[in-house]
């Protein structure tokens, strides 16, 4: 996945040939993907940035609203279903994805310029938004995820950088 005016997924074999292109509809700007991530039966989801609102003036395309697209895609390509989210006019900057041995999907995006704060979705793998958390930190738009892991008994890590220093 990657970068584009529709939002494409390709497989690619263990050689590197393309065993098939899934293509999301065409968007009015670019459309980035950011994360993809798999599940143990083959599955997988693609998160990322999607513009759904734009207007073109004496040329030029304006960019008024963009969404957090999640998709997830069976072993054989076949779109089982979408989720979206939008804050204001901020854009999503998808910093991370994982899984959790529950098969619960997991997307930490740092919505910016609007949006001050990083957030982490937890969707189950029927599509549904289970929660979301957010760092309300002084300056938690400075606040960048590198990573997720999961233990045994359903608990989430992240790792990362903030921008918080904590009062002496």
């Amino acid at each position: 996945t990657g970068f584009g005016t529709t939002f494409d997924t390709v497989k690619l074999s263990p050689s590197g040939s393309n065993l098939w292109l899934q293509t999301f509809p065409g968007s009015c700007a670019a459309a980035v993907g950011q994360a993809v991530v798999a599940d143990t039966s083959g599955d997988f989801y693609v998160a990322g940035s999607y513009p759904f609102f734009c207007e073109t003036e004496y040329g030029i395309t304006y960019v008024y609203g963009i969404y957090l697209l999640i998709i997830k895609y069976g072993a054989d390509g076949s779109r089982m279903w979408t989720s979206t989210n939008v804050e204001g006019n901020s854009v999503p900057h998808v910093q991370c994805a994982g899984i959790d041995n529950m098969g619960n999907v997991y997307v930490d995006v740092n919505f910016d310029p609007n949006v001050q704060y990083n957030t982490l979705f937890k969707y189950s793998s029927a599509g549904s938004m289970i929660w979301s958390a957010y760092d309300p930190g002084p300056d938690a738009s400075a606040d960048v995820s590198h990573g997720l892991v999961f233990d045994n008994i359903g608990n989430v890590y992240e790792t990362g950088q903030s921008a918080y220093i904590a009062p002496h």
